[in-house]
């Protein structure tokens, strides 16, 4: 339940009569940094090794080394609604992307249900395990680079907002003290609760 005022009365909505349905009708990235887009590629090396053979024959070394990814996800609404003082929205995040670390669960979606502004922030863990081969009386430098990239887009996300049942219950309470309730009104059309609203 959450409770908003209006003409001095509070009055409490059940959320449990609506249900929303979230579709992305847009997502489209950024093509450069003149239009605000992706900045340029960075590559970081995480560490460097030198193999070395002694011998008069060609060896082969294991590298193997685990490390820890942090990606960041920020989300920034121009236009919408709060749900109990949150964003509520499912965003579609489209697969050739998914591989940036976008915080998506198994399903594809990224749920943005915190307050406007937050950074959802996952830590990836990730290895490799890869033979160096050294050939005879020679010294290998095997370095670890990643390459850290930053994309932008911009998207629209559209909600349908059902009441299966038909109607919804809305408590308006008296404001005084007890808060006790003043009457129970019954809604059946969403277009007379959202008229006076551009949308």
């Amino acid at each position: 339940m959450t409770a908003a005022k209006k003409n001095c009365f509070p009055f409490d909505v059940s959320w449990n009569f609506f249900e929303f349905d979230h579709r992305t009708t847009r997502f489209q990235l950024r093509t450069g940094q003149a239009e605000g887009g992706f900045r340029e590629q960075k590559q970081v090396e995480l560490f460097r090794t030198d193999f070395t053979n002694n011998t008069n024959k060609d060896q082969v070394y294991k590298l193997r080394t685990q490390r820890h990814t942090k990606a960041a996800t920020a989300v920034a609404i121009q236009r919408g609604f709060i749900l109990k003082g949150n964003t509520n929205f499912k965003l579609k995040i489209p697969p050739e992307i998914g591989h940036f670390g976008v915080s998506a669960s198994a399903d594809g979606y990224l749920r943005v249900c915190k307050p406007r502004g937050k950074t959802f922030e996952d830590t990836f863990i990730w290895q490799v395990d890869s033979d160096v081969k050294v050939e005879d009386n020679h010294v290998t430098n095997a370095r670890l680079i990643v390459t850290e990239d930053e994309h932008v887009a911009d998207f629209e996300v559209r909600t349908l907002m059902r009441m299966p049942m038909g109607e919804a219950a809305i408590i308006v309470r008296k404001k005084n003290y007890n808060n006790e309730i003043y009457t129970v009104m019954m809604i059946s059309d969403l277009r007379e609760v959202f008229s006076d609203i551009d949308c």
